[in-house]
C-alpha cells in the first residue's frame, strides 16, 4: 500500500494482481480501478484515475461530474471490462446531450467507475468504431450504448464486458486499406464502388478524430 498526492490530495493506492481482490476493494468503498491498480476515495469525494500508468486528477468544478456526487439509491458501480484488442475511448453521455470522453481503456484491461442510473456510456476505437457492451439496453436502436440501470439482485454492482463487433470481409478490407495508406487511400487506383466505400470510411474516421 502506498500514498500518492495530486493537487494537495492524498490517495491510498492498493496494487494487486488478483482481480477478485480488486473487485472486493472496488465495491467496498468509492474507488477507481485500472489495470489492477485500485484507488480508494477519501470522504471529500476526491477521485484519482490511472490511465496508461499515468495518474490523472479527475476532480472538476462541474456539478455534472459523477465523482463529486453523493451515493444515493440511484448510484451504480460498474466494472467495464475491455475484451477487445483495441484501445477504447470511454464516452459518457450526459443528460444534457453532451458526450464527454471520460478516459481510455487499454486492450484486455478494465476500469471501475461510480455513476448513476439513467447515464449512458459508449466505447469506441480510435477509428470511431463502436464496440458492443454485453449488457447494453438499446436506446432507439443504438445498441452500442450501455444504459446504466440499477438491479437490486446485484446491489447496483455490474460487470460489463465490452466485445468486438463482427464485421464483413469488405469492411475489414476497407479498414485495413485506410490503416495502411491513411488519407492517401483516397487517391488509390481502385474500382469506383470500392473508392466510394473507402472515401466514406475515411470521412467518418476524420470526423470522429476531430471531436
Amino acid at each position: 500500500m502506498s500514498e500518492q498526492r495530486l493537487s494537495g490530495q492524498t490517495n491510498v493506492c492498493v496494487e494487486t494482481d488478483n482481480i477478485e481482490e480488486a473487485k472486493n476493494v472496488l465495491f467496498a468503498k468509492r474507488t477507481c480501478t485500472v489495470n489492477n491498480q485500485t484507488f480508494l476515495e477519501f470522504p471529500n469525494r476526491h477521485s484519482l484515475l490511472m490511465c496508461d500508468g499515468v495518474a490523472t486528477d479527475r476532480v472538476s468544478s462541474s456539478r455534472h461530474r459523477m465523482e463529486l456526487m453523493e451515493d444515493t439509491d440511484d448510484t451504480v458501480h460498474v466494472f467495464f471490462i475491455n475484451t477487445t484488442p483495441y484501445l477504447l475511448d470511454v464516452k459518457w453521455h450526459r443528460s444534457d446531450g453532451l458526450i464527454v470522453k471520460y478516459g481510455s481503456m487499454n486492450a484486455k484491461s478494465y476500469i471501475g467507475i461510480r455513476t448513476f442510473a439513467g447515464h449512458k456510456w459508449s466505447f469506441r476505437t480510435k477509428l470511431g468504431e463502436f464496440m458492443l457492451p454485453s449488457t447494453s439496453s438499446p436506446d432507439d436502436g443504438a445498441d452500442e450504448q450501455y444504459f446504466v440501470a440499477p438491479d437490486p439482485q446485484v446491489r447496483n454492482r455490474f460487470y460489463v464486458y465490452i466485445f468486438n463487433r463482427v464485421y464483413s470481409l469488405l469492411y475489414c478490407s476497407i479498414r485495413q486499406v485506410f490503416k495502411t495508406h491513411g488519407n492517401a487511400c483516397r487517391n488509390l487506383n481502385l474500382p469506383e464502388y470500392l473508392m466510394k466505400e473507402i472515401n466514406a470510411f475515411a470521412s467518418k474516421v476524420e470526423a470522429y478524430q476531430a471531436t
